[in-house]
C-alpha cells in the first residue's frame, strides 16, 4: 500500500473514531434544543392566556357620569349612603332648573326592580313605563320648577305640584315625604331629592331626561342604582368588573 492512500485510511478511521465518540452527545444537544424550545413556546402561550384573562376579566372600569347637563338645567348624584345596620341605602339627586322654559317634569331612569325597592323619598313620585311628552322609563318626578330671576327662597315648586308632595297614580309602595327646601336665586331653582332603598345596591350609569316647555327634552346618563348587591358575585359597585379572578 503507497503510504498516501495510507495516511488517507487512517485519517478516516480517526474521523469515524471521533464521531462515534461524540455521537451520543449529538441527540443529548437536540434534545435540550427541543425541549428548550418548547419551554419557550409554552410560557408564551401561557403568558397569552393570562393576558388574555386580563383583558376579559379585568377590563377598565368606565368612567361614569355624576353629573348631567340638560340644556340650561343640571342634575348631580351629590350623595350615596348605605348603612349595614338598617340594610339601606340613600341616595339624593340635585336638580337645578334653569328658566325659558324650566324643568316641567325629570324621570330618573332606574330599573323597576330598583324602584320597587324604594322605602321613602322627599318628594312625590310615579313609575312610569312609558313617559307620554318624553318616552323615556322610569321614576318620573312630576313637580315642576319656578327659577325667579329676583332672588329668595320659595316652599314649593310650581307648573302642577305642591310644595309638600304627596303619593302620585301609580306610585310603587308607600313611603314618607321629608320637608324639602327650594333655592330659587338668579334665574335657576334648585332642590336635592333624597330616595331611600331597601338594601344594598351596585351602581352604574342610568338615563336621567328632564322636560321642558312645550317641546325641550334633554336626555343624558349619571351614576345610580342598577340592582341590588349580589355577594356571590363579587361585584358590589365595580360597573361590572370581576373581583373573583383575582384582578
Amino acid at each position: 500500500m503507497r503510504p498516501q492512500s495510507l495516511r488517507s485510511s487512517l485519517a478516516q478511521l480517526q474521523r469515524g473514531q471521533s464521531l462515534l465518540e461524540y455521537w451520543p452527545a449529538i441527540p443529548a444537544a437536540i434534545a435540550v434544543m427541543i425541549g428548550a424550545s418548547i419551554l419557550v413556546g409554552f410560557v408564551n402561550n401561557t403568558f397569552l392566556k393570562t393576558a388574555n384573562g386580563l383583558e376579559g376579566y379585568c377590563k377598565p372600569e368606565a368612567v361614569i357620569e355624576t353629573s348631567a347637563e340638560l340644556y340650561n338645567h343640571k342634575i348631580e348624584a351629590s350623595a350615596r349612603v348605605y348603612d349595614s345596620v338598617t340594610d339601606r341605602t340613600t341616595i339624593a339627586y340635585t336638580v337645578t332648573s334653569g328658566d325659558q322654559p324650566a324643568i316641567s317634569h325629570w324621570i330618573l331612569g332606574v330599573p323597576k326592580g330598583v324602584a320597587d325597592r324604594v322605602i321613602s323619598t322627599s318628594e312625590a313620585w310615579a313609575w312610569i313605563d312609558v313617559d307620554p311628552t318624553t318616552g323615556a322609563k322610569g321614576m318620573k318626578f312630576d313637580i315642576g320648577y319656578s327659577p325667579t330671576s329676583s332672588g329668595g327662597t320659595s316652599g314649593g315648586g310650581g307648573n302642577g305640584g305642591s310644595n309638600g308632595g304627596g303619593p302620585k297614580k301609580g306610585a310603587v309602595k308607600g313611603f314618607h315625604i321629608a320637608p324639602f327646601s327650594v333655592l330659587a336665586v338668579g334665574g335657576t331653582e334648585t332642590r336635592v331629592i333624597s330616595i331611600t332603598l331597601d338594601g344594598n345596591f351596585d351602581f352604574g350609569s342610568i338615563t336621567v331626561t328632564t322636560k321642558s316647555g312645550a317641546t325641550q327634552i334633554g336626555t343624558d346618563t349619571i351614576s345610580g342604582p342598577i340592582a341590588p348587591v349580589d355577594d356571590n358575585t363579587n361585584q358590589n359597585n365595580d360597573n361590572g368588573v370581576d373581583r373573583s379572578k383575582g384582578c
